[in-house]
């Protein structure tokens, strides 16, 4: 939508953080479900999927943050 409205502008971070958190969430979301789905004593995988979860929360808040200030770069003109 960016790309088609706004004429492509520079995202920078925001872009980059994007294409960083699409790969850990698909290994956030398949080893919760494995973890899920197979209930034994674990240590490794269970902290493992707990840092995973706890990186994307942080790079969730990055793209709030670079979202609010491309809306008001781009959109407001501000």
């Amino acid at each position: 939508m960016v790309n088609r409205y706004l004429l492509s502008p520079d995202m920078g971070l925001h872009e980059v953080v994007a294409m960083i958190m699409l790969p850990l969430g698909l290994f956030g979301i398949f080893s919760g479900f494995f973890l899920y789905l197979n209930p034994k004593h674990r240590t490794i995988l269970p902290a493992i999927h707990g840092l995973n979860n706890l990186i994307i929360l942080v790079l969730a808040l990055t793209q709030i943050i670079t979202g609010i200030m491309a809306y008001l770069r781009y959109v407001l003109r501000l």
